[in-house]
């Protein structure tokens, strides 16, 4: 249980993190970038009901096949 508190308290951490991170634009090219990627970001993390995905399972998967 206490691991998995740690990993959710990461997890909101990081994600409060990337959403307070303030990108100051050079070009209306790079705020269209800005804007898509974190557009991207939300659908994803909606798509996956708000869980990040868990490389470091994926990679222990990997390593045991």
């Amino acid at each position: 249980m206490n691991d998995y508190l740690v990993t959710a308290v990461q997890r909101q951490l990081e994600s409060d993190a990337v959403k307070k991170l303030e990108i100051q634009p050079v070009s209306e090219e790079m705020d269209a970038l800005i804007r898509n990627i974190r557009l991207r970001r939300e659908r994803i993390l909606a798509e996956r009901n708000g869980e990040f995905i868990d490389v470091d399972a994926i990679i222990e998967l990997v390593r045991n096949e």
